[in-house]
């Protein structure tokens, strides 16, 4: 059962900020070979949001949602002894970048992205992720709009209905 966002920190009056991820087109992830770091053009080494997905027979089903903080590469890497290689069908990875607000050297993008991910993993509910499933604690509230290769994820994502009066 979901309980929702947890709100100790955050004033109930903050408006939410516009945020906008744009997730770049599923990627066919092979287990049985390691991840190149030219297998994604090239953006490995860039930090952002990622949601993995599977095929099965007719079924495409969302299994995680991440962060990175250091870089996708790294980030897959840990992966290769985990949950990832017990998974029947065919694996896809998506990555996602912030869009909106354009970077800027005052912007904490690290806590954006968090806040973020915590957002969708309470709002898909995907099987692998653990934490944030049923309740989260952001530092500033966000209403997020996914577009282009969003698959699953729900267009946007408003943190403010998470809260818990």
């Amino acid at each position: 059962m979901r309980s929702g966002l947890l709100t100790d920190e955050l004033p109930y009056g903050e408006r939410q900020k516009n945020v906008t991820v744009e997730w770049t087109k599923p990627r066919f992830f092979d287990k049985k070979t390691p991840v190149d770091k030219n297998w994604y053009n090239g953006q490995l080494y860039n930090t952002g949001l990622y949601y993995i997905s599977r095929t099965h027979g007719k079924n495409k089903t969302l299994l995680y949602i991440g962060k990175t903080s250091d870089s996708f590469y790294s980030r897959f890497f840990s992966h290769r002894e985990s949950w990832l290689y017990q998974v029947k069908g065919k694996i896809y990875i998506s990555l996602g970048y912030i869009i909106k607000p354009v970077y800027r050297a005052s912007l904490n993008t690290a806590q954006i992205i968090k806040d973020i991910e915590s957002a969708l993993i309470h709002e898909m509910q995907p099987p692998y992720n653990v934490d944030g499933r049923y309740s989260y604690t952001p530092k500033h509230l966000y209403k997020v709009t996914n577009t282009r290769y969003r698959g699953k994820i729900h267009e946007t994502v408003s943190m403010r209905e998470h809260i818990l009066y």
